[in-house]
């Protein structure tokens, strides 16, 4: 149950840093003033220790020290004219949660943009005009999750996840030797697979910027191509190593239009087999 308070001349939700300086200025102005703050207490010992500080997907991306609007959220007016609406997505305003804030984390701080981000913004813009706002987004998507048609592929997270997973196999094998320099293989794996993390998120970042700029749009949908290629190949390599005369036959596999056969799907030819233990080995 709320708690109605004593009438102030401001109220201040955050008496972190910026909360602090604003709060003096106020007070020293003559107005009354009331802090607030939201959340358990947060410690740099404790919640930010190495190499979790440096977990810049969680506290910079996800924004983890900030509210989460889908659960808890606030009302927002610009003047008293205004109606106040809830404010569901998370943007230039961002409303911390837990006492600390920018003092324990640098993901809390408001950064100012250099001129460099205001051109790479600039050109990120142009670019959508260009190429149109509901088909460039579908595209950014695309590149990020790693789209494969028949002819190619984007190289976003799906490949550089499974090559980032081969590379902490390497590392497992051959942490223990750094025992013998009487360093704790644990601490030093730790910090090891977290910095390849990091460059793995960096690299994808490249990635999809360099080939949101150098894709070419033609005249055919991607998606398209992607669902619609699987079923002429499958068909094709069934006949090839079944020597079909161009005729249907009752064994032919039955593939629908539009639709992939998987590897451990029940093999469209009927031999009641996986698919890769029947026809993807003959087509191979």
């Amino acid at each position: 149950m709320a708690n109605k308070m004593k009438e102030v001349d401001a109220v201040i939700v955050g008496l972190g840093w910026t909360g602090g300086i604003l709060a003096k200025e106020l007070t020293e102005a003559g107005l009354k003033v009331v802090a607030l703050e939201r959340g358990g207490m947060r410690s740099t010992a404790n919640d930010y220790s190495v190499p979790q500080v440096r977990d810049e997907l969680r506290y910079v991306q996800r924004h983890d020290l900030m509210q989460n609007t889908a659960k808890d959220t606030l009302t927002i007016r610009n003047n008293p004219s205004q109606e106040a609406l809830p404010m569901r997505r998370l943007g230039s305003f961002l409303p911390g949660e837990a006492v600390g804030g920018s003092g324990v984390h640098w993901s809390g701080h408001t950064w100012r943009w250099t001129d460099m981000e205001f051109k790479v913004r600039s050109l990120y813009e142009e670019r959508e005009r260009q190429v149109g706002p509901d088909l460039f987004h579908r595209l950014e998507r695309w590149i990020l999750l790693g789209l494969r048609w028949e002819d190619g592929e984007f190289r976003g997270i799906d490949q550089l996840w499974k090559d980032h997973l081969l590379n902490m196999d390497h590392l497992k094998e051959g942490i223990g030797l750094r025992g013998y320099g009487q360093r704790d293989p644990l601490t030093e794996y730790k910090k090891e697979a977290f910095d390849m993390f990091q460059e793995m998120m960096d690299h994808l970042k490249d990635v999809v910027l360099e080939q949101l700029f150098k894709v070419r749009i033609g005249g055919s949908d991607l998606t398209t191509e992607r669902r619609a290629a699987p079923a002429p190949a499958l068909t094709q390599r069934w006949r090839e190593s079944h020597g079909s005369n161009g005729q249907a036959s009752a064994s032919e596999p039955r593939v629908a239009a539009g639709t992939k056969v998987g590897r451990n799907d029940p093999c469209p030819c009927g031999s009641g087999k996986k698919y890769k233990k029947c026809c993807l080995l003959k087509g191979a």
